[in-house]
């Protein structure tokens, strides 16, 4: 289950409608609110500065070999859990391998004098554009990593793990939403591409490569500087534009083969203080219905939207499926769901995600707060969800595709699960639970294992007399209105993961005993 934040910095609110004129990019001052480095220095910088910096950078990741030390510092995730755990396996690396990754993939402070010699020689380019700042004989990035990834490299912004901000949010940070969305995207070969909310310009420079042209939009600045910088890095050979502007605002009535957008979806109350980057209104379908509706003016024959979010839902359906054939009059939509979770664990581990970045109000009262509001808007549960809009109409190329106008398709793919609550878990010998400042479980003598906030509390209930569906309800709540079915499905996922990881052991209710 994924909460907060999505990928890249978000549509969802004002923005200046700016474009970036890639032969002369003038210095975008960073936004001081969701970044933990100070603003870039200021100063002007031209267009073949910065080509010249980000050769120097490219050629310092071929000579480093980055693509390998990524792994060392992530495995085969995009990014480490936490800062802590990105230093510490960049500690492990030695040598000059360490402070090059220390640098690159933890964007914290290192001493010149330790980097390898192409990326040494790369800082003070680097730093005359702003992106590292130099201070007695140490370089830290300005508030980025870099990230290998779809054959290429990305600069993204911190991930929303590594720093403590006053609201949750992350700007041009790049996760695992991005890459799924990356693979539903259809064939964009000889397309022009529109990237809604581009962040860091994954989907724009990278995922469509060969498009005849990809329009890049985003409502941060610190996010199209980004992207400008990754374009030079990737040497991006389709046509690419940068513009400043909410959503469809910076590219008028231009019509696309291929939209593609991961919007912000995260529901926001009071207590919350989720910034706009991730916020999508009470409901998380506040950008998203946005999006929707400017679809069909912004679509060529043939042409395709595709975006992928977390909605809520009710016992049936997303509740967004209703509102699909107003949103979309005139396309043919397909909405496919997948990864149901019931509602409250979903709603502890925003609660825990918010409380950690920073949000003011405790767990237990954000908890409160988001149960009463969500449950308010008839939510049950939440999914993830890649939402298909075509355009009736022959396609601009081979590989795309259209359909007729009908009512909008749902797909609940996963929706119908067993459910059992009679087995009885219990803790596996050993175990030794950690919840500060990362909760951790292990085993003795077994690696630590990361854990979130709800399989934390439901490992905690596990203590060889509840049955699933006692350890569920103990572990996460049952307010009124809550499916038992629902949570005892999650809870016994959670615990197989959990048994795997050699935390729990399940065993059958005895005959005649109470589930």
């Amino acid at each position: 289950m994924s909460t907060v934040p999505p990928d890249c910095a978000g549509p969802g609110c004002p923005g200046r409608d700016v474009q970036l004129d890639p032969a002369q990019t003038d210095r975008a001052q960073m936004d001081g609110a969701q970044t933990d480095r100070a603003q870039m220095d200021g100063a002007q910088m031209d267009g073949a500065q910065l080509e010249d910096a980000i050769g120097s950078l490219r050629a310092a990741l071929h000579d480093v070999g980055y693509n390998h030390l990524a792994t060392l510092l992530s495995g085969s995730e995009l990014v480490a859990r936490s800062l802590a755990d990105a230093q510490a396996a960049a500690a492990a690396a030695g040598g000059t391998d360490a402070a090059a990754l220390q640098l690159l993939g933890t964007g914290t402070r290192v001493d010149v004098e330790r980097l390898p010699g192409a990326l040494a020689r790369a800082v003070p380019l680097l730093a005359r554009c702003g992106l590292v700042e130099l201070r007695r004989g140490a370089a830290a990035t300005t508030g980025w990593l870099v990230v290998p990834v779809l054959g290429g490299y990305l600069l993204t912004g911190l991930p929303p793990t590594y720093k403590t901000a006053e609201r949750v949010g992350a700007s041009a940070y790049l996760g695992p939403d991005s890459l799924r969305l990356a693979a539903a995207l259809p064939d964009a070969r000889g397309r022009r591409v529109l990237d809604v909310g581009t962040g860091c310009g994954i989907q724009g420079l990278l995922a469509v490569r060969g498009a005849s042209e990809a329009v890049c939009t985003d409502t941060e600045l610190r996010s199209l500087e980004l992207a400008r910088c990754n374009q030079l890095l990737n040497a991006t050979t389709h046509p690419v534009r940068l513009l400043a502007g909410d959503l469809y605002d910076p590219v008028g009535d231009e019509r696309f083969d291929l939209v593609v957008s991961l919007p912000p979806y995260v529901p926001e109350v009071r207590e919350g203080a989720v910034s706009p980057t991730v916020g999508g209104g009470a409901d998380g379908l506040a950008v998203l219905r946005r999006l929707l509706g400017g679809a069909a003016a912004h679509l060529a024959p043939g042409g395709e939207l595709v975006a992928r979010c977390q909605l809520l839902c009710d016992g049936e359906q997303p509740l967004l499926a209703a509102e699909l054939g107003e949103l979309c009059h005139g396309l043919e939509v397909t909405l496919t769901c997948t990864d149901w979770h019931p509602l409250q664990p979903y709603v502890l581990e925003l609660a825990t995600s918010l409380a950690s970045y920073g949000a003011r109000a405790t767990i237990a009262e954000l908890v409160a707060a988001y149960t009463v509001a969500l449950r308010a808007l008839g939510a049950t549960g939440v999914c993830t969800a890649l939402v298909r809009c075509r355009r009736a109409g022959p396609p601009a190329c081979p590989g795309g595709s259209a359909g007729p106008v009908g009512t909008p398709r749902v797909h609940l793919a996963g929706w119908v699960r067993p459910a059992d609550g009679s087995a009885v878990p219990r803790p596996a010998p050993g175990i030794a639970l950690t919840t500060t400042p990362v909760v951790h479980a292990s085993a003795t003598g077994a690696p630590a294992v990361g854990l979130d906030a709800p399989d934390a509390a439901l490992l905690t209930a596990v203590d060889g007399r509840r049955s699933v569906a006692d350890a569920a309800a103990h572990a996460w709540g049952s307010p009124a209105g809550a499916r038992c079915d629902d949570l005892v499905d999650q809870a016994l996922a959670r615990l197989a993961r959990l048994e795997r990881a050699g935390l729990v052991e399940l065993a059958a209710r005895p005959a005649g005993g109470h589930p």
